[in-house]
């Protein structure tokens, strides 16, 4: 049987979207902000301001991120 985890998947409107998140996270008692990355060209790594990377460096909340590459264990 898999345990009920809770998951809720929601849009969050915002000018600046690390302030939306951790916003979004202190007015709805978040335990964990899970975020995913995309596999980029190194061309495209060049010109891409990585918000994952940013939300590391800023969050207060514990913060999950999962790569393509990862393996989904259930």
């Amino acid at each position: 049987k898999t345990p009920y985890l809770g998951v809720k998947f929601v849009k969050i409107a915002s000018k600046n979207t690390i302030n939306g998140l951790q916003q979004y996270a202190k007015e709805n008692d978040i335990d964990l902000i899970v975020m995913a990355t995309k596999h980029r060209s190194w061309i495209e790594e060049i010109f891409h301001k990585s918000i994952t990377k940013r939300m590391v460096l800023n969050t207060t909340v514990p913060l999950l991120v999962m790569h393509p590459e990862d393996p989904i264990i259930i």
